[in-house]
């Protein structure tokens, strides 16, 4: 499948506020909004990123160093977010596991002796924890592991993609 994005010149792939050479620069927030914008639609691998631009307006010896940085973009923020989908899926298994582990020992606290003052403080103390800390390893799991595997997929799309420019 392939993918076609429209520029204008070859700064629309990059930020304005970066004046460095084009292999160098950081990728354009606007450029990632619309490649996303239109990679919505596609399932599969995209197979081919086909960037047009205005015949006056190439200089093919920049391309190659542009595709090299896309690539290395591309691929650098498939693993970072594969590295923090593995942290947030181990954060939320371990908050939601200790606030079980806080429910019950509150409630071994309230069995074995709820008339006694200290014992009813501890319990007040880790029921509440528990509640918070089970509550926030769901959030963890269901809420933010969904926005970070959108995005993981999204690179995964443009991972292995061949970059080409066009004239139009």
């Amino acid at each position: 499948m392939e993918l076609n994005i429209w520029l204008d010149t070859y700064d629309d792939l990059y930020s304005d506020f970066d004046s460095r050479h084009f292999s160098k620069r950081l990728v354009s927030e606007d450029f990632i909004h619309e490649l996303k914008r239109n990679a919505k639609e596609i399932r599969e691998p995209v197979s081919e990123l086909l960037l047009h631009l205005p015949d006056d307006v190439r200089k093919p010896p920049l391309e190659a160093g542009i595709v090299q940085s896309l690539k290395q973009y591309f691929q650098n923020q498939h693993l970072a977010i594969g590295s923090e989908i593995h942290h947030l899926r181990r954060k939320g298994l371990l908050l939601t596991l200790l606030g079980f582990i806080l429910m019950i020992v509150a409630a071994y606290v309230d069995y074995i002796n709820a008339a006694s003052f200290l014992f009813s403080v501890i319990r007040v103390i880790l029921e509440p924890a528990g509640w918070f800390l089970i509550w926030n390893g769901l959030e963890t799991l269901i809420y933010e592991l969904k926005t970070r595997k959108v995005q993981f997929l999204f690179f995964e799309k443009l991972n292995h993609c061949n970059i080409l420019f066009i004239t139009t």
